[in-house]
């Protein structure tokens, strides 16, 4: 027996589910997403933006 990966299409969450899950993980980890950034511990960063031709 195989267990789930967690990965989006191997586990039972839906779309809404996964998306409030993490959202907790980033309000418990303390991460804060603004604009096209991510904040934390005083540190932020762009998020990559993903190429249609990838």
């Amino acid at each position: 027996m195989v267990s789930p990966s967690g990965r989006k299409g191997d586990d039972y969450l839906t779309d809404e589910e996964r998306e409030e899950l993490f959202a907790i993980g980033r309000e418990l980890g303390g991460v804060k997403i603004i604009g096209d950034e991510v904040h934390t511990a005083g540190r932020y960063w762009k998020i990559p933006v993903k190429s249609a031709n990838k």
